[in-house]
């Protein structure tokens, strides 16, 4: 088969582009570059990284707790596996429920203190899927997002196609100011997280829900009624048409909640070594940004030198961190 990439005067060359856009971030600084690991069962947080050659340190992970290699999650998994197979099935809509992933909503609510819980294939999807459908389906919404929320919410906000506002990062003034400007018949949302997974704050959230309580605002973050889960279960395009997790996924993170609501022994562990790595950086005179949460998010600030950093770190010393770039953070503070 002979493809032509040739384009005629005056139509679209879509390679161009593509290449355009690519080198526009390769100038920058800002080209992903996604690392080749194999993360080792029992050697937490170790993995062998088949660029190099070598095993490393994996500095940035999701899994604080390092729950992913658990014996606990792990036996849930592998049993799981052997006794219903592989996959899901389809949405659970159409192929039906997995018993575990109604055992596994039943735990996220019973943790959280909720009437009811709903989960969904990713974080992304669900916060896309559940902020796009409430602000989409309630007649007249306003949502109100904070200005450092993640990708994303600001997804689901964007794809409803609702009126938005953005108030200053963790400032209930500015958020009152902005509530006070629209009528008090209209339906609102106030989105924002509990802690920011890039500079590691913490959100006001009892400063915040009073003022979504004053304006009668629903507020995304802590209201799951069991009500607003049934709705969403009927209308989000984002649970109705996708495959369910996997059941052994579903059992594993059964599994890891169980455990955690018996155990402090690995959140302690975790405090203790975020705080002694953000006092031994600060200590070295590297610009530890502040934060009261676990995440040590160290400011470069320009994303050659950060990448650059990253580099080294990995080739002399075997650690492995990612570059935190625009757009995922604001520009001229990369991390």
């Amino acid at each position: 088969m002979l493809i032509s990439r040739n384009c005629s005067s005056g139509m679209m060359d879509y390679e161009g582009f593509f290449r355009e856009r690519l080198d526009v971030l390769h100038g920058e600084g800002r080209y992903r570059v996604f690392a080749d690991l194999e993360r080792r069962c029992g050697r937490f947080p170790r993995a062998f990284d088949h660029r190099i050659g070598a095993e490393v340190t994996v500095w940035c992970s999701n899994d604080y707790l390092g729950m992913g290699q658990h014996p606990a999650v792990l036996a849930a998994i592998q049993e799981t596996l052997c006794a219903v197979g592989a996959g899901a099935g389809g949405t659970r809509n159409i192929s039906g429920n997995s018993h575990i992933h109604l055992l596994l909503e039943r735990e996220l609510a019973d943790l959280h203190s909720r009437e009811a819980a709903l989960i969904f294939t990713s974080g992304y999807v669900a916060n896309d899927a559940a902020l796009s459908t409430l602000a989409r389906e309630l007649p007249g919404m306003a949502v109100y997002s904070d200005a450092h929320n993640h990708a994303s919410m600001i997804s689901g906000i964007r794809n409803s196609r609702a009126e938005k506002y953005i108030f200053r990062h963790n400032d209930p003034a500015d958020l009152t100011r902005l509530l006070a400007a629209v009528a008090p018949e209209r339906p609102k949302l106030v989105c924002f997280e509990s802690v920011y997974s890039m500079d590691g704050d913490i959100a006001p959230i009892g400063d915040l829900c009073d003022v979504a309580d004053r304006f009668g605002a629903m507020t995304y973050l802590d209201e799951g009624s069991a009500a607003l889960i049934d709705f969403l279960r009927s209308h989000a395009p984002g649970f109705i048409f996708t495959t369910s997790l996997p059941p052994a996924l579903a059992a594993g993170a059964l599994a890891a909640i169980r455990h955690l609501k018996k155990s402090h022994a690995e959140r302690d562990r975790h405090q203790e070594r975020a705080a002694t790595v953000k006092r031994r950086l600060t200590e070295a005179g590297l610009p530890v940004m502040p934060s009261p949460s676990h995440i040590v998010p160290v400011l470069v600030g320009e994303p050659g030198l950060c990448k650059a950093a990253c580099d080294e770190l990995l080739t002399r010393h075997r650690i492995y961190v990612q570059p935190i770039n625009y757009p995922t953070v604001p520009r001229g503070t990369v991390g």
